[in-house]
Formats: C-alpha cells, structure tokens, sequence
C-alpha cells in the first residue's frame, strides 16, 4: 500500500529541493530515523495525478522523513504565497 502526502490548489505550486545532499539513517533496531534535521532538507516535486484525488488543478508531493519546526514553517510559507492567488489550498495524506 502506497501513501502520498501532497499539497493541491488552482493556483501553480512552487517545486522545492534542498541545497544539498544530507545523509539518513534509519535505525531499525531502535525505530529511529535521523535525517540532519536541516529546515531545507524536504521536496516538494510536481504532482501529476493530483485530479485522481481532488479537483484543484495543481499538486505538489511532500516529500521527506519527518516534520520538524523549521520545514513546518517553510511549507507554511508556501502555502500563504499561493493563497495570495488561490481561495484555498488543500493539504493531503492519501
């Protein structure tokens, strides 16, 4: 079973790739993941079948180990630029 976490609007969404490569390491023994826990480590990639979920026109896929303060705020941010053109922006976990 896939799961896809992704942004949609009618408004186009920025891509969005870190500045660098950073390393992760998953603990398997301890159920952990470490990932540098750096704001810009998370993508968000263009979303090609975002109609098969919603009507919004435009999607981005999130992409990342986990949420941290920093990459919350950053997608926030993302968020608010494309309410400046959008009436709503739909945030998904299908």
């Amino acid at each position: 079973m896939s799961v896809v976490k992704f942004i949609a609007a009618n408004w186009p969404l920025p891509e969005v790739k870190p500045s660098e490569e950073y390393p992760l390491h998953i603990n398997l023994d301890e159920g952990t993941i470490y990932d540098g826990n750096t704001d810009d480590n998370y993508c968000l990639y263009n979303f090609t079948d975002v109609k098969a979920y919603t009507d919004k026109e435009y999607g981005v896929i999130l992409d990342w180990a986990y949420c941290t303060e920093g990459r919350a705020r950053q997608i926030i941010e993302h968020i608010k630029s494309v309410l400046q053109h959008a009436d709503s922006v739909e945030l998904w976990h299908a």
